[in-house]
């Protein structure tokens, strides 16, 4: 049998009408002929550029072997299908691909000429590509493929990684409870292998645990030893993942400059080792978190610096992440227009990237501008489809941030009733997910509700219980506005004294932050019910 250099067909149907005449070991060798001829066009197997191509290598390789008769050969192509699938999947997750280099992972997991060991391997880096892609959900089903797979105590290195994979998804979806239980089983396993980087790792995954469910000291602490080991056993990676962790506790805790300086420590060190995807994602962290202190115009430099990262590296991920965040800037500098501009931009990126987390994450943030805008029907589609996509993936923490957002639509419009069912629920979810911070967040929101519908009592149990919550995990994002709402249900409930106190504190609190819309909000609110009140602060001003 002799093949042309090239067949040419002016229609895809002609091309596979050709294809099905040829019989059917015809057809087999003919995949064989170009597995072969395709091969060595790049060089040879061990050539770099056979990545590009590994996906159709691996596809002949299938199904030349439908016409093979040799045991040997037949065992060379299937060994040949599963080199090239695997290389399929890195080549595709270099390419940030998740979803895509998933597939190839899950297909070498279930091929029979995998090892055992190399199917554990494949079935868990599918999970974690799942994962990372928004859909934890998947991420979970794989990793318990992955661990179902071993065998007693078998691959024990494998083990221990699917279990991460797993730990990382429960914590994703939101179940900290299964998160926590996975981690502990996990540093258990790394310790029988008496490796110390690994038990590091394990310990800062648990760590993550902690910071989730509300326990700061614990994680700090836990943090902070990781940090400590992995420098004195020059695990400098593991120590910059542990330092970078112990930076978002410090931006929470309200000890920016110590955060900023930690994470630029990471930065500098990725740098050094060329890790451009590292650096990458700590630019938009450090961006992220600078903003959050008012530092808008540093802030915007890390992430136009990874925005063009990002860019150089084919993340199209990334990308998409850095504008979410760029979009928060623009918009306190430019307007919410300039905001959504951007967000629509990057929603339409994560959408091509697939990434369901992200993206639920995006149309929150353009509901949340469109909402400032006064568009509350815009907004409130927005938040609504978020909701849908944290409620399809399984992301109960993701619902948790997001349904108050939507309730405060639906009090614009009247829905009160709708908009406190909504809360009681978020409310659950984020004690169910122990998200103290998103909890903390949601009494404050509910407060506010209650005090709009006159359920004056509602509303300082909630608000009393938000300030209480956000003092004890020094969370100080909200306290001005919680403090005002307080102040306002207190004078309601004819306790001026007390309201007063708590006036007072909240127009300081909002003057330091400089927020003069909420400042106004709050005298509109206080003169209404106690105008005593307000007249005080305006003579004591004078």
């Amino acid at each position: 049998m002799f093949a042309e250099s090239a067949y040419l067909f002016r229609h895809a149907l002609l091309r596979d009408a050709a294809y099905q005449l040829q019989l059917p070991g015809d057809r087999a060798r003919l995949h064989a002929l170009a597995f072969e001829i395709i091969e060595q066009l790049h060089g040879g197997p061990d050539a770099a550029a056979l990545d590009a191509v590994a996906a159709d290598l691996a596809e002949h390789a299938k199904l030349a072997q439908l016409d093979v008769i040799a045991e040997e050969a037949a065992s060379g192509l299937a060994l040949a299908e599963v080199r090239y699938t695997r290389r399929a999947a890195r080549h595709a997750l270099r390419q940030y691909r998740h979803q895509e280099a998933a597939r190839f992972f899950e297909r070498v997991g279930e091929l029979d000429a995998a090892t055992a060991k190399e199917r554990v391997s494949a079935l868990t880096q599918a999970g974690q590509c799942m994962e990372h892609s928004g859909d934890a959900r998947a991420g979970r089903e794989l990793a318990l493929r992955a661990l179902g797979t071993c065998a007693g105590n078998e691959f024990p290195f494998e083990r221990y990684s699917a279990l991460v994979v797993l730990g990382n998804a429960h914590l994703s979806l939101g179940d900290t409870v299964a998160a926590l239980a996975t981690f502990e089983e996990a540093s258990a396993e790394c310790g029988k292998l008496g490796d110390a980087a690994m038990v590091n790792q394990a310990q800062s995954s648990l760590a993550q645990v902690y910071h989730r469910t509300g326990r700061i000291e614990q994680a700090l602490g836990m943090f902070e030893a990781v940090a400590l080991a992995a420098r004195e056993g020059g695990y400098r990676g593991t120590q910059m993942v542990a330092q970078s962790n112990i930076s978002t506790i410090c931006f929470e805790t309200g000890q920016h400059e110590k955060g900023a300086g930690l994470l630029r420590e990471c930065l500098e060190y990725y740098r050094s080792k060329g890790d451009r995807v590292r650096e990458c994602a700590l630019l938009i962290n450090l961006g992220s978190a600078i903003f959050r202190h008012d530092e808008n115009v540093e802030a915007r430099v890390h992430l136009v610096a990874a925005i063009a990262l990002a860019r150089s590296l084919g993340s199209r991920a990334m990308e998409a992440m850095a504008l979410v965040n760029l979009a928060r800037i623009e918009g306190s500098l430019k307007g919410a227009a300039a905001e959504i501009e951007i967000l629509e931009r990057a929603l339409a990126m994560l959408r091509e990237c697939g990434s369901r987390r992200f993206e639920a994450l995006a149309l929150e943030n353009l509901g949340a501008a469109h909402f400032s805008l006064g568009l509350v029907e815009r907004a409130l589609g927005f938040l609504e489809g978020a909701c849908s996509i944290f409620r399809a993936i399984g992301d109960k923490g993701g619902q948790g941030n997001a349904l108050p957002k939507l309730s405060s639509c639906l009090v614009r419009i009247g829905r009160i009733e709708e908009a406190e069912r909504l809360l009681e629920t978020a409310l659950a979810l984020t004690r169910e997910t122990q998200n103290r911070q998103g909890e903390a967040n949601t009494l404050a929101v509910l407060a506010d509700c209650c005090l709009r519908s006159g359920r004056t009592e509602r509303a300082i149990q909630c608000g009393e219980a938000a300030l209480g919550l956000m003092r004890e995990i020094k969370y100080r994002a909200i306290e001005g506005a919680t403090l005002a709402s307080l102040s306002i249900a207190v004078a309601k409930s004819g306790n001026l004294n007390r309201a007063r106190q708590l006036f007072i504190e909240a127009f300081a609190n909002l003057n330091r932050a400089g927020k003069r819309q909420e400042i106004d909000e709050l005298l509109r609110g206080m003169h209404a019910v106690a105008p005593e009140i307000t007249a005080e602060t305006k003579n004591a001003a004078k």
